[in-house]
């Protein structure tokens, strides 16, 4: 029966050290066991009251939950736009008015992914993106509405 001797030299201890405190934070912040979730910090509670939060994909759907309860929540949780996947009803989309994100992009991805592959995914400066890009940025200009910060009504 063999032994291997343990190093006791110091920068084994200060490398070991490091690596702990190191994952020390991570082990607090990880559930107790699979599948539990881990409770908000009050950190990042008082960081999402200050911060507006545009979720940009906020899958919903009118026979899952009421127009009503999505608007509580999403005031509850600080979200002021919403939307941006999908095929929204008229409900949300009225609910939400100006705070309504189209989806928008698809068919360009769509397109550049048929006739472009993987490669043309990657490329920022794909023709069909740049049209896409001005196409936009024009209609945002033109609804500057768009932009607004305060709460969707409810």
């Amino acid at each position: 029966m063999s032994s291997k001797k343990i190093s006791t030299s110091p920068m084994n201890w200060l490398a070991t050290s490091c690596v702990l405190l190191m994952l020390f934070p991570l082990a607090q912040a990880q559930p107790t066991a699979w599948g539990t979730p881990v409770g908000p910090r009050a950190e990042s509670e008082a960081l999402a009251k200050s911060v507006p939060i545009a979720d940009v994909h906020m899958h919903f759907d009118v026979f899952r939950q009421p127009v009503e309860q999505m608007l509580q929540r999403m005031k509850d949780n600080h979200v002021l736009w919403g939307g941006a996947v999908g095929d929204y009803s008229t409900q949300i989309q009225n609910a939400l008015g100006h705070h309504y994100i189209p989806a928008l992009g698809n068919a360009e991805f769509t397109q550049v992914l048929m006739t472009s592959g993987e490669k043309g995914l990657q490329n920022l400066e794909h023709p069909v993106f740049v049209q896409f890009f001005i196409r936009k940025s024009a209609w945002i200009w033109r609804n500057p509405h768009q932009q607004s910060h305060q709460s969707p009504k409810k």
